[in-house]
């Protein structure tokens, strides 16, 4: 973990889809997102130039709900503080998933206020959901300062043709400029090791990354921060 970098958990609700959900398989009870607590801790951090790294993620789905028709004032939150902190070198990183992009992949609006972070993750659950991202993007020279990335979790079933059927699917997506697998850990957080032999060779190999599961940030709860995800599922209703 680098003690510089950090993610945002929120909590704006979520629309429950994902199976492999941590927060539902802890039983998470998260308190609601105060976006005025969150930005005094994260412009405190930078006040202090003690952050080099902020993600926003889950949680629920920080951009659950988010439409031209509803809850912009959060999606312009969200642009303003990656804003900020590139003013300050800080690099941002938006995880999404690619069933809230339903909502608003037409709207220009809300694709130019992502377009201020560094990274855009959409967590997939099929090709299909990666082909959806691929749509609502124009091509990387558009971006020059933001990556699009696609995420799969690799739950307990998925077998190497399933993944290299996505990979085929990726190549095709040019829009989507990175493909990572995430190991998948249950609600007592001891992860899965499904395919993760056959992942690594594929990383090494540069086919795509494969991210095993870790505690690569501290965390923001409003005005707290955690040192380990855990110890949010611990204090906010986790049981063992």
């Amino acid at each position: 973990m680098s003690e510089r970098n950090f993610s945002i958990i929120t909590n704006f609700g979520c629309h429950h889809l994902c199976p492999y959900c941590i927060t539902k398989k802890t039983g998470m009870r998260l308190p609601e997102t105060d976006i005025y607590e969150v930005s005094r801790t994260v412009l405190g951090l930078i006040d202090l130039d003690d952050i080099y790294f902020l993600s926003f993620s889950g949680g629920g789905d920080p951009m659950h709900g988010v439409s031209k028709c509803q809850d912009m004032q959060r999606a312009t939150w969200y642009g303003l503080l990656a804003k900020i902190c590139r003013d300050h070198d800080v690099e941002t990183e938006m995880h999404t998933s690619a069933e809230t992009l339903r909502r608003y992949m037409w709207d220009r609006e809300v694709i130019g206020i992502l377009e201020e972070f560094d990274r855009v993750v959409y967590h997939c659950m099929n090709t299909n959901d990666l082909q959806r991202v691929n749509a609502a993007f124009r091509s990387r020279d558009h971006y020059p300062m933001m990556t699009i990335r696609a995420v799969f979790v690799v739950t307990p079933g998925m077998t190497a043709e399933m993944v290299d059927q996505i990979e085929e699917v990726f190549r095709s997506c040019h829009n989507v400029w990175e493909l990572t697998f995430r190991q998948m850990v249950d609600g007592n957080f001891v992860p899965d090791g499904t395919l993760r032999d056959y992942l690594l060779e594929g990383h090494r190999e540069g086919r795509w990354h494969y991210t095993e599961q870790d505690d690569y940030n501290r965390y923001i709860v409003n005005d707290r921060v955690f040192d380990r995800f855990e110890d949010i599922a611990r204090e906010y209703g986790h049981v063992d």
